[in-house]
């Protein structure tokens, strides 16, 4: 069987070789990069574009990669924050869905009771920045080092993709 992912010069590391355990070790504290977490990505993405070409797929007009959105989910937030739909609680950022309802928003709850955070206000609040951890990709923003959550990211995407505006 022809192998689909290979190499695509010397000095790249073989694709069967980059495993969690490997990018655990690169992301330890000495080493803690994001451009460790961006290259495995765009490891994945050249892989789907050479298999598009492979079997005739057209590419698609716009590759969205997450850490370019980085600035915008950290205004998005803030935007979120000065309405008071989000709170900062020991460095996470959490959605506050009473606050939502309570500006006549509709938010449909989960019937399903998870076990409260104690940073929470409440047990359906949701986070939407996570204070940074060692071995994830962290950036800088007001509140201390830390990422967007991704269905956050995604709406942010969204938003600027289409033009939408952050209200």
């Amino acid at each position: 069987m022809k192998r689909l992912f290979q190499k695509s010069s010397d000095n790249d590391p073989d694709p069967d070789s980059l495993s969690i355990e490997k990018l655990v070790f690169l992301c330890s504290p000495d080493s803690l990069k994001n451009d460790v977490f961006i290259g495995f990505s765009l490891k994945f993405e050249n892989d789907i574009t050479k298999l598009q070409d492979i079997f005739n797929v057209l590419p698609p007009d716009i590759f969205l990669r997450t850490n370019d959105y980085i600035y915008s989910s950290i205004k998005f937030i803030e935007n979120l924050m000065q309405n008071n739909y989000a709170y900062l609680k020991e460095g996470s950022i959490y959605f506050d869905v009473d606050q939502f309802v309570m500006k006549n928003h509709h938010y449909k709850k989960l019937t399903k009771n998870f076990p409260s955070i104690n940073e929470k206000r409440n047990q359906h609040d949701f986070i939407i920045w996570k204070k940074g951890c060692q071995g994830e990709p962290i950036w800088p923003s007001p509140w201390g080092l830390g990422h967007p959550i991704s269905s956050l990211q995604d709406s942010v995407m969204a938003r600027v993709v289409l033009g939408m505006n952050n209200k």
